[in-house]
C-alpha cells in the first residue's frame, strides 16, 4: 500500500535552506605542540580539510589552503567552508579568532581533536553564486 506524500515539492522549497560556498581570507598560528599536523597542512600548496569552531559555535568542515595571491611576507590562507546567506557575517566577522581542529569526536558531546592551531578572519570574500 502506497504511503501519502506528507509533503509537496512547493512545500519543501519553503523549508530548505541553500547554502553556498563561503571563502574568507585568514591569517594562522598553528599549533607548536602539533608541528607535525601543522607540517602537513597546506604544505607544498595543498588543500587541506579540517573542522573549524569560531569563538565556541559549531564545529563545521572547511578547506584550509594557502592564498597565492596575497601580498606580505606573512602566510595567508584562504577558508573555504558552505554556510547558509548571513552565517560567514554572524560567525566569521574580521578579526574573530578561531580554532583550527584536524577533526571533531562525536559522542555525547562534540569536541574538538588534533588541534591544528588558531585562525583570524581577515576578510570574507563575495559567496559564490
Amino acid at each position: 500500500m502506497p504511503v501519502p506524500a506528507q509533503h509537496t515539492a512547493s512545500s519543501l522549497k519553503d523549508t530548505v535552506t541553500a547554502v553556498r560556498e563561503q571563502t574568507l581570507r585568514v591569517l594562522v598560528t598553528f599549533d607548536p605542540a602539533s608541528a607535525e599536523r601543522a607540517a602537513l597542512c597546506c604544505q607544498n600548496g595543498r588543500q587541506t580539510h579540517c573542522i573549524v569552531q569560531p569563538a565556541n559555535g559549531p564545529y563545521l568542515p572547511a578547506v584550509l589552503t594557502p592564498d597565492a595571491s596575497s601580498p606580505g611576507p606573512a602566510p595567508a590562507y584562504l577558508l573555504i567552508l558552505y554556510l547558509a546567506a548571513g552565517e560567514a557575517v554572524m560567525l566569521f566577522p574580521p578579526g574573530l579568532r578561531f580554532t583550527i581542529w584536524a577533526d571533531v569526536l562525536v559522542g555525547q558531546t562534540v569536541q574538538g581533536k588534533g588541534l591544528i592551531g588558531h585562525g583570524t578572519t581577515r576578510e570574507q570574500e563575495p559567496p559564490t553564486p
